[in-house]
């Protein structure tokens, strides 16, 4: 995905670091909602250390909800640095 985005962000005159900050806050953002891989993994981890299933899912999707919302800021700081610049 991210050589599409930079090619995008060349054609409209885009800030490279911008597009940069769209695919990481993007793809962080996204890695940890309820139906991913990382997401899974946070939920098998968390039964190994001893959690009860119910406790493991409300820590998984409080990784995920706390994970969107960092990111999402990161994007949202980013963006109005990179646009000072």
């Amino acid at each position: 995905m991210s050589p599409l985005v930079l090619y995008i962000a060349d054609k409209i005159k885009m800030s490279k670091i911008l597009a940069a900050l769209i695919i990481y806050s993007n793809s962080c953002a996204g890695s940890f909602n309820p139906f991913t891989l990382g997401s899974k993994t946070t939920y098998n981890f968390t039964e190994k250390l001893g959690y009860s299933p119910e406790i493991a899912s409300v820590y998984q999707l409080s990784l995920g909800r706390n994970m969107f919302i960092v990111h999402t800021l990161i994007f949202i700081i980013g963006y109005f640095f990179v646009k000072r610049i």
